[in-house]
């Protein structure tokens, strides 16, 4: 069986290390894997997927929303034929439904990675995502909450839709070692605590929360971001006008981010949405003690092994940083539950879910 993922592009975000991992663990004897992305800017995943023998290819350098590249797709796929198309992402989303009305004889999967998008809002948006949802013969939503918001939405079939959780290699996590204390920015000292964040920079993300919660911390608590995107100027800047430079570090984008959460004291994710909130679980393998927004998706993943807080409520975030840096048996049994709860979301069994969907449908 022959399928081909369809993304974007590579860069540093969940969805895209998600699809290099499920490409380089589902690749077997029965089932030939690819990657087409609409553009290889700021990519990251490329080589690592080569090098486990997984064809990448790319349609630009571009941007992913120019309408020409609609042209650049079906050119691709007169030329290459596929059991099952794999697709994630808006406007990869788009582009392969519309080629499936135009007569593309594979099988159309979606994979629908967050709860929240930029078009639900709009009624002219709701109407076309609707039309374009139906092109697909199955859509995974990565949790329940995902699901719920599409059958809310669009009243989509309870049939064309299946939970499949995302997955982290846990033993991956379990064998990186920490990044010695010596290694990390000379501003550290050894014995300060250190708040990590894995993500990136965007709106989504809402790194502002976690800012404005620092400065009602004490001076020896430092901050580690780690991650690329659109708005790392504007954070940056949001860190001066804090007065947190001294105490805040920006580490780019880290092939093994694993090695600063398992160095950290606690980590934080402070998004204004997310579908299921990958790096949390990444956490709790590290066994790194999670404190993350109370969003749906996330909410469930966390739930009662970490601590939750509002949306944008920087005091309860700084109050639950301090509560679990100041109780060791507190801050022991996060860590033992989310090690429980990690073990749940191992990627060798979603990845046997999705050969068992390509196989069925």
């Amino acid at each position: 069986m022959k399928i081909l993922h369809v993304i974007n592009g590579l860069t540093s975000g969940g969805a895209e290390r998600l699809v290099c991992d499920i490409a380089c663990m589902a690749s077997d004897d029965a089932h030939e894997i690819s990657v087409l992305c609409l553009s290889s800017r700021h990519d990251v995943y490329t080589e690592a997927m080569r090098k486990q023998g997984i064809k990448v290819c790319c349609l630009s350098g571009g941007t992913v929303y120019n309408p020409l590249l609609l042209c650049k797709l079906f050119a691709f796929f007169r030329k290459h034929t596929f059991d099952i198309v794999h697709v994630h992402l808006f406007p990869s989303f788009y582009f392969m439904a519309l080629l499936k009305q135009w007569g593309m004889k594979s099988k159309l999967i979606y994979h629908e990675h967050n709860t929240l998008n930029g078009r639900i809002n709009s009624r002219f948006w709701r109407f076309w995502d609707k039309k374009m949802y139906a092109s697909y013969a199955r859509i995974i939503c990565i949790s329940d909450a995902v699901k719920a918001v599409l059958q809310r939405v669009y009243a989509l079939d309870n049939r064309q839709l299946t939970v499949i959780c995302n997955g982290v290699d846990i033993e991956k996590c379990h064998k990186a070692t920490p990044v010695p204390r010596q290694e990390l920015p000379a501003g550290i000292a050894v014995d300060d605590k250190i708040i990590i964040m894995v993500a990136r920079f965007n709106p989504q993300k809402d790194h502002q929360t976690l800012l404005k919660a620092l400065t009602m911390l004490p001076e020896d608590y430092k901050l580690l971001l780690i991650g690329e995107g659109e708005m790392q100027l504007q954070v940056k800047q949001l860190v001066v006008d804090f007065g947190v430079n001294d105490r805040t570090f920006f580490m780019g984008y880290q092939c093994e981010p694993a090695r600063f959460v398992k160095a950290s004291d606690v980590f934080v994710l402070s998004s204004v949405f997310e579908g299921f909130g990958l790096v949390c679980v990444e956490a709790m393998a590290c066994g790194t003690p999670v404190i993350a927004s109370e969003v749906p998706g996330m909410a469930d993943v966390v739930g009662e092994v970490g601590r939750l807080f509002n949306v944008g409520d920087a005091k309860a975030l700084a109050n639950h940083i301090l509560e679990v840096m100041n109780n060791p048996i507190l801050c022991r049994q996060m860590v033992e539950k989310g090690l429980e709860r990690a073990q749940q979301y191992d990627i060798h069994c979603m990845t046997d879910r999705l050969i068992g969907l390509y196989d069925s449908i």
